[in-house]
């Protein structure tokens, strides 16, 4: 987001606070006397009225249909949550931080948020870690903020503010840049559907981005001549201990020339040379170092000092700039520049914590006694009325769950494998002894490779499945997944997995899990034999 449009909506979210701070009533007119509950996703709300109606009005600020993890709040949103009186969100980075920050900065004072994937472990759930694997040929370089999130900027029921709150984001700022002769280097984002959102310029002097604790996010590095380049970062947060000065360094990249020539290097030192896997440009301990994954789950992440390390971006990163005007900021059409693609297509930012809990109906009926529970704080009258609606509906949650083992049961033990357009299955597989046999991309948006497609069309035809996923709004990757399965004479089915679809009957949580159960069972099982038949319906 820029600073302009940044400004813009905390003027309208400051107008509407105003506004609802002078009514003399808590609640809008029209929903009486009635609890006011807010909350992030139509999945959530779902749950949320399972428990609480008909003694609540609840309503959703991402709207059915629209991607979760990028939607930015309307007008109609920022006035329902002010008027709320409870917050229900995931939690872990699952929605944008945009939403997030517009309810510290709207919700009436004292309103509780209550983080469902974080309460889960609480509640008898779990969480799985986030495994990542670009499968890129060159790095992937990102940023990260090193630092657990702060507390600050509000009460909670329960978890963190999850990055929500003005002094829990790290600010980075591009104060400077040394480039070649008529060089220019741009950090950007693409989103879902293709619209980029410059980060840095090297042309604008303290071009600026947010990003809260705990926090990483994916970026494209892009470059208009061979060379080498030093770009001046600064990032702090502002609720850094004795108003310290903001961390700053210098990221060296080398662009199609030798990365071990870099001229900014101290002189007679080999410099560490970055040119695959995944890495971030980190804030921690008050520092600006490079990050990157650990060699195993649950290792160390090898760190490197930015100063005597280079980032390659090889020649064969070139590649001309599309058609489309929405890449005209970088230049003319036609023109060359060296890219290191953002791994993650949208503008996603998010931790090292699985987030899609709720896929696992355990995790659902954990989610279910957190809303009971903080439900019960703020109309403690009827918390009796909340544990047995939350009892009622962990019921049918349980029986969707069996459903869904029935089905796992009826299909064949080799057929058992899971090929989806994204890797966000991660607590069905878990939950179900399912293989995770092949994605397309790791995450959705994914800039998909060659490797990962071979590996997808190796998957369906070593494992003879007759089928093949992808999610609803998968609409990035559906075309790969569809001509992968065409040529592979398989089916392609649709799973659910954080978006609801009432036109499809999936318009709640338990419609969702008997939605999954039964595309297991047509699509896997046995009577989900290999060939082109069209996809089931739901």
């Amino acid at each position: 987001m820029t600073s302009r449009l940044r400004r813009g909506v905390t003027a309208i979210a400051m107008a509407v606070v105003a506004s609802a701070t002078a009514c003399s009533q808590p609640s809008p007119p029209d929903t009486g006397e009635k609890l006011q509950i807010v909350a992030t996703t139509p999945l959530f709300a779902d749950m949320v009225r399972q428990v609480a109606m008909p003694t609540a009005h609840v309503s959703s600020i991402v709207p059915n249909g629209a991607d979760p993890h990028t939607f930015e709040p309307t007008l109609r949103t920022i006035r329902e949550i002010a008027h709320a009186d409870l917050i229900v969100a995931n939690g872990l980075f699952f929605e944008d931080s945009r939403v997030l920050r517009t309810v510290q900065a709207v919700k009436k004072p004292g309103t509780p948020v209550v983080f469902l994937a974080e309460d889960a472990p609480a509640h008898g759930g779990y969480l799985l870690p986030l495994v990542e694997d670009a499968a890129l040929d060159t790095v992937w370089l990102g940023v990260r903020v090193d630092m657990p999130p702060s507390t600050a900027g509000g009460a909670s029921a329960a978890g963190s503010d999850n990055g929500a709150a003005t002094g829990s984001e790290a600010e980075w700022t591009l104060v400077g840049a040394t480039v070649p002769p008529g060089g220019r280097a741009v950090a950007f984002q693409t989103a879902t559907f293709g619209q980029p959102y410059v980060l840095f310029d090297s042309d604008e002097e303290g071009s600026s981005t947010r990003l809260p604790r705990g926090a990483h996010t994916h970026v494209s590095w892009a470059f208009n001549e061979p060379g080498y380049y030093a770009l001046d970062l600064e990032a702090a947060t502002a609720d850094r201990p004795n108003n310290e000065p903001p961390a700053r360094a210098h990221l060296l990249v080398a662009v199609g020339v030798d990365p071990y020539a870099h001229p900014l290097v101290e002189t007679g030192t080999t410099p560490d040379v970055i040119d695959r896997g995944h890495a971030d440009v980190t804030l921690r301990d008050g520092e600006l170092v490079l990050v990157g994954d650990p060699a195993t789950p649950g290792d160390v992440r090898p760190q490197w000092d930015l100063e005597n390390t280079v980032v390659s971006v090889p020649a064969t990163t070139v590649m001309e700039i599309p058609r489309t005007t929405d890449f005209r900021f970088l230049g003319r059409r036609g023109e060359q520049w060296f890219v290191l693609r953002q791994a993650v297509v949208g503008r996603h930012i998010h931790g090292d914590t699985d987030p899609h809990a709720w896929l696992d109906p355990a995790n659902g009926i954990a989610y279910l006694d957190s809303i009971a529970a903080a439900l019960s704080q703020v109309d403690p009258g009827q918390r009796a009325v909340y544990q047995q609606r939350s009892a009622r509906t962990a019921h049918a949650v349980n029986a969707a769950g069996e459903e869904i083992r029935r089905a796992v049961a009826a299909i064949p033990p080799g057929r058992r494998g899971l090929v989806t357009t994204h890797d966000g299955f991660g607590y069905l597989t878990e939950a179900y002894g399912l293989r995770r046999a092949g994605v397309v991309a790791a995450h959705a948006g994914l800039e998909s490779t060659p490797r990962a497609r071979a590996q997808v069309a190796a998957a369906i035809e070593g494992l003879q499945l007759p089928a093949v996923f992808r999610g609803p709004l998968d609409t990035t990757h559906q075309r790969t997944l569809e001509d992968i399965a065409g040529r592979a004479g398989v089916k392609v089915c649709v799973l659910y997995g954080e978006v609801l679809d009432p036109r499809e009957g999936v318009d709640g949580y338990v419609p969702l899990l008997q939605h999954t159960a039964r595309e297991l069972r047509t699509c896997l099982g046995t009577e989900g034999g290999r060939g082109t038949t069209p996809l089931p319906q739901s």
